[in-house]
């Protein structure tokens, strides 16, 4: 039974009803959807490597393998870094009316008044571009209030869709979530593979640590497909050809779904032991959440310049990605 007093409980059913956006109450930290699996066309996955492979071959530069540690090579082209950065707050005079405008209007004994702060948040984000921080700002205000506290989670949810580098909002999930019995999980991956430049061919560097038959065709894939994205024209093609090189969230999601697509195509011949690191991603994979893992973990930024790639996770997904991936206990399905 609710412990809420009577004002505050009508302040709770009107948060919960209409202060976060439709596509956060459809699929949120709380509650998450049933699973639909998709298979693998093995055939295709092969395909694409022996395309990989022909065009690797047709380049101006050769490509060598060699075993060694890729984090330790000297000159190797890792993943760009996975870092959380601090984002321009909302810094607009309206925000800042605004917000102190809802709170004076939670604080109000009149529950009609309280209730306006639905109006509130629609009047924050009309005439504003909607971003990260506008979202984590909202959040920030949500949480405040103990009955915001669910739907302020969601909100900082919807910040790190937007732009999965903002640190604040992660430091702020991550002190929001004990409170409702759960934590943030460690999701991060551990490179195998890398590029380094070595005059005029590319070395592939491969981890020893990558055993089995399957592993090593995997992590093999993904660096031939970052080397496709480096020197194989693959670049070019996604971003315009007047566009210098440069590594992008685009390329991991590419390099990283191949990744897992051909360990699980390999995987059935092959007698070693599973690898648990790419038997998750191969089980992400089949789940559609392997884009929405590498934008929020792998290579965190903004969805747009994926978009542009086409190779953008859609917000949805990130959202399911967090509630199932990044948090322990995970979300319920519904």
């Amino acid at each position: 039974m609710s412990t809420l007093a009577p004002p505050r409980r009508a302040l709770a059913v009107a948060l919960a009803l209409a202060l976060v956006p439709t596509s956060v109450r459809a699929q949120d930290l709380f509650g998450s959807a049933a699973v639909k699996r998709v298979p693998l066309d093995v055939a295709a996955v092969r395909r694409k490597n022996a395309d990989t492979l022909k065009r690797l071959a047709a380049s101006d530069r050769g490509y060598a393998i060699e075993l060694g540690d890729p984090a330790g090579e000297p000159g190797a082209v890792l993943p760009p870094v996975a870092v959380r950065v601090t984002l321009p707050p909302v810094d607009d005079a309206n925000g800042r009316r605004l917000l102190d405008r809802a709170r004076s209007l939670l604080a109000s004994k009149d529950a009609r008044q309280r209730n306006l702060v639905v109006e509130i948040r629609k009047e924050f984000f009309r005439g504003a571009e909607e971003s990260s921080e506008r979202h984590r700002a909202w959040a920030e205000f949500l949480l405040e209030n103990e009955s915001g506290r669910r739907i302020g989670i969601n909100e900082l949810a919807e910040a790190i869709v937007f732009d999965s580098r903002n640190a604040a909002a992660w430091a702020s999930l991550a002190r929001a979530l004990p409170a409702e019995g759960k934590k943030l999980v460690d999701r991060s991956l551990t490179i195998r593979a890398a590029l380094r430049e070595d005059g005029p061919r590319t070395a592939i560097v491969l981890d020893p640590k990558a055993t089995g038959r399957a592993a090593t065709a995997a992590w093999l894939a993904y660096a031939r497909t970052r080397a496709l994205w480096r020197v194989g024209g693959e670049f070019e093609e996604r971003f315009g050809a007047g566009e210098p090189y440069r590594p992008t969230a685009a390329e991991m999601i590419d390099a990283v779904e191949r990744l897992a697509e051909t360990y699980e195509a390999e995987r059935a011949s092959d007698p070693s032991p599973p690898d648990p690191a790419l038997a998750w991603l191969a089980e992400l994979r089949g789940e559609s959440l392997l884009r929405a893992f590498v934008h929020v973990d792998v290579a965190p930024g903004p969805l747009e310049e994926s978009r542009r790639a086409g190779l953008a996770p859609d917000a949805e997904s990130v959202r399911e990605y967090l509630g199932r991936c990044r948090v322990d206990p995970p979300s319920r399905a519904r």
